[in-house]
């Protein structure tokens, strides 16, 4: 796929399926992932070129649970947009800052929207607000101290520093893949690294 996209790019122009003429496309390209994708080309695993054709002007989105203001503004939004006319009690606005949005602005429009449902045309409480716990399959064992915790949490700190917040090869550093340096990251509650 990334072989085509990249013809398209560079041609501008398409061929359809079954045609025998190509398209002609006068289109600009907007791409949008999750990945770090500057860690992918270089384990191999997305193409060099295509990725520098797409790399015209990069915005970096950080996560919600980085721009904790914004919650309370975008709850009301959604309630707005639920039917709610109520305002945002404090303890609710509260119990929503305290929560870390692993599924960023998706799960804060879902958690509200359900909750209004819930309120049923009242104001919102704070037992509406239920979020649902997403528990990750390789989190550590109950028994494991807190000790061992905080020394496993400052070596992929001081992994990710050596590296310059290459998450590749702080992993590789420290003989684990890279999911699971992204896994401990997150029950280790270390926040992504920046370029």
């Amino acid at each position: 796929m990334q072989v085509k996209l990249l013809r398209a790019i560079e041609t501008r122009e398409i061929m359809r399926i079954g045609a025998t003429k190509a398209i002609a496309l006068d289109v600009r390209f907007v791409a949008a992932t999750n990945r770090e994708l500057a860690s992918e080309v270089a384990d191999g695993r997305f193409r060099r070129d295509l990725f520098y054709r797409l790399d015209g002007a990069t915005l970096v989105i950080p996560p919600l649970r980085e721009l904790r203001e914004r919650i309370g503004p975008l709850a009301r939004q959604f309630m707005t947009a639920a039917g709610c006319t109520h305002a945002l009690d404090a303890e609710v606005l509260a119990r929503l800052e305290a929560h870390d949005w692993p599924g960023n602005v998706r799960e804060l429009k879902a958690v509200i929207e359900r909750a209004v449902i819930l309120a049923a045309g009242g104001p919102l409480r704070p037992q509406h607000i239920a979020i649902t716990p997403v528990v990750s399959r390789s989190a550590p064992p109950a028994a494991a101290t807190s000790h061992e915790d905080t020394t496993e949490r400052q070596r992929i700190i001081d992994a990710l520093d050596a590296c310059a917040g290459n998450q590749t090869r702080a992993a590789k550093r420290l003989g684990m893949s890279r999911n699971t340096l992204v896994t401990k990251r997150g029950i280790h509650r270390i926040q992504r690294p920046r370029k």
